[in-house]
């Protein structure tokens, strides 16, 4: 666990699931252009309606739908208030 922040984990519902493909050769010149694939999972705790959003691998992507209740951890900064390292157990 980080300094500075708290871990929570809670029912959350999946809300909508992005993948965003690898920069091709051209685009790779750009700024901010991810160099590999990237699968995310958008979800919302069932409890406060935070919204959390889990970047995972391929499989994990394929195995969840739009709907489903899942199981989410997640680390808050606790003076921020920022959510980072979302992960579906």
């Amino acid at each position: 666990m980080l300094t500075g922040c708290t871990e929570t984990t809670g029912e959350a519902i999946v809300t909508a699931k992005d993948f965003t493909p690898a920069a091709t050769e051209e685009m790779k010149e750009k700024e901010g252009v991810r160099d590999r694939d990237q699968w995310i999972i958008r979800t919302r705790m069932i409890y406060d309606q935070r919204a959390v959003n889990v970047h995972c691998e391929k499989d994990q992507f394929e195995r969840v739908n739009v709907g489903d209740r899942v199981t989410v951890t997640y680390s808050q900064g606790k003076y921020t208030g920022t959510i980072w390292g979302g992960q579906i157990r």
